[in-house]
């Protein structure tokens, strides 16, 4: 049988070649289509990992159809794969991690060493291709974390951590040998995500070299050290998080989870007493306060949501102590036409950053105020609670289970604080 490419006019019939031609270019645009479909799924599913508005099941039916546009891509081979090179160029993490699962499930070493040099470049495209290793075959991610762990590349070594940290899988004598060379301890990157994954992997052994990385001189190796440490257990370590709750940081919502879930009410109250007589500390203020879940602030949140930038998230905290749902029982408003939260596609707009409260209801302030008249007795001061009741393990394993991303997230990191039995789930982790 001869091939297309030696079918020549003699051979005719012409029209029949023409119609092959079409018939490719109709498959090539479908692959095409299979390739920007995962990439705008995937960040779809990026931004519901933390939602209020998505739960077990609604990521679930996401990921069956980043999965169906896969193997779509999978089947198609070759021109898969093609589908997959052109969308690199614009250098998002969506497009990396399509081409990533792509290339590590087809184990071709070459596309894969392409794709990991892209997207090692920039954090923002690692984070694609750090997906990509959490979302395919066990057996493919072991195989080439192993590899990554192997080599005297920095990048690739933090890379093989990260996904271990992703999947929650212990990386074998990989992370103490890493620890342990005097080298790791000269790349503040590679140092803190070893140090990470102690706390992940919630790795007692391991608290020595937690301690020991509580002097260094790099402020991102001292925070993952005493991040680390708390999950642990260690109380001095929970009092070592404070400068990353008062300021704004990559790390403030972090170590502010951490800290006011720990923290002994009473000093909790004396760290947001210290905060809040500064107004550009607010939002974290009401982050800390909702964590803390001490009703005695509750007040002072009604009166945040008198500021427009502020009233969603004093919102959120009223219902994450209460466990009053406003939407449920009609405490919102609509949004005011003035606000602006989606970017647009001007280039000169500086609003280039999706709304963290995007997805939160705004409350309506005054239905709020007396709604808590009524119900504030309900609630003990200097009592911790979690969606209305007091704090156990059995109501975490049931928000973990039953809420929405948001809560559930909050509860998977509660659980493994107060059990050092309990395993510190990954909620961002694929479900399928």
């Amino acid at each position: 049988m001869q091939s297309l490419e030696s079918y020549t006019v003699e051979n005719k019939p012409v029209a029949k070649k023409k119609q092959l031609n079409l018939n490719f270019n109709a498959f090539a645009n479908i692959t095409e289509q299979y390739a920007s479909e995962t990439a705008f799924l995937w960040l779809l599913r990026s931004r519901a990992l933390s939602s209020p508005l998505y739960y077990t099941a609604d990521m679930i039916e996401l990921e069956n159809r980043i999965n169906a546009n896969l193997q779509g891509l999978f089947v198609a081979d070759e021109m898969g794969w093609q589908a997959c090179l052109e969308p690199l160029q614009y250098e998002e993490p969506g497009e990396v991690f399509t081409a990533a699962v792509v290339a590590f499930q087809s184990r071709d070493a070459a596309r894969i060493k392409m794709v990991c040099e892209l997207a090692l470049s920039t954090s923002e495209m690692t984070k694609g291709l750090i997906s990509a290793l959490g979302w395919v075959e066990k057996e493919i991610a072991k195989f080439w974390v192993q590899r990554f762990l192997s080599v005297t590349d920095s990048r690739y070594i933090t890379l093989g951590l990260a996904v271990c940290g992703a999947r929650r899988d212990y990386p074998d004598k990989y992370l103490l040998s890493i620890l342990q060379n005097p080298e790791t301890a000269k790349q503040p990157s590679l140092h803190s995500r070893a140090l990470r994954l102690i706390g992940e992997l919630k790795r007692w052994d391991l608290m020595p070299a937690l301690n020991a990385a509580m002097d260094a001189d790099d402020p991102a190796v001292i925070f993952w050290a005493n991040w680390s440490a708390a999950l642990l257990g260690n109380q001095a370590a929970v009092k070592n998080l404070k400068p990353w709750v008062i300021e704004y940081s990559d790390l403030s919502d972090r170590a502010i989870q951490v800290a006011f879930s720990l923290l002994p009410v009473n000093v909790a109250r004396t760290w947001i007493a210290e905060m809040v007589n500064t107004p550009e500390l607010h939002r974290l203020v009401i982050k800390a306060i909702g964590v803390l879940g001490d009703p005695q602030a509750i007040p002072w949140l009604i009166q945040m949501m008198t500021k427009p930038e502020l009233t969603r998230i004093a919102g959120w905290a009223f219902s994450q102590i209460t466990g009053i749902n406003l939407e449920k029982t009609n405490l919102t408003v609509e949004s005011p036409e003035d606000i602006e939260s989606e970017p647009t596609d001007d280039a000169d707009d500086e609003n280039i950053l999706i709304d963290e409260d995007e997805d939160l209801p705004w409350p309506d302030r005054h239905k709020v105020a007396r709604l808590w008249q009524v119900h504030s007795r309900t609630l003990q001061s200097g009592q911790r609670y979690f969606q209305g009741q007091e704090i156990t393990k059995q109501l975490l394993d049931k928000v973990f289970v039953n809420e929405n991303q948001q809560q559930r997230e909050l509860a998977a990191l509660q659980r493994a604080l107060y059990d050092k039995h309990t395993t510190f789930v990954n909620i961002k982790a694929r479900n399928l």
